[in-house]
């Protein structure tokens, strides 16, 4: 499954949510710097969907807030089940 998602690096807190169009929204601690906030995501992507962080791979977007993911543990629906289950409510803008 592709998954996109729009990263929020600097934040106070690691943070998943939808903003107001319905696009996945990742908000996280780490620096856009040498790939740290991308590591932080796979890192949050792995835990939430209990699957190594070997079968996320950041496909496009390595440099761009909106990023793509390549996830080839679960099935599409699994995968978005887990993410809707575990998402925090908060509005935020596009």
């Amino acid at each position: 499954m592709n998954l996109q998602i729009k990263i929020k690096p600097n934040s106070k807190v690691n943070l998943l949510l939808k903003d107001s169009t319905g696009h996945w929204v990742m908000k996280v601690k780490s620096p856009p710097v040498d790939g740290k906030a991308n590591e932080e995501v796979i890192r949050a992507l792995s835990k939430l969907l209990k699957i190594p962080k070997a079968t996320i791979v950041l496909v496009s977007g390595h440099t761009h807030p909106n990023k793509r993911f390549q996830i080839t543990a679960l099935p599409q629906d699994e995968i978005l089940r887990l993410l809707e289950d575990n998402r925090q409510h908060e509005k935020i803008k596009k």
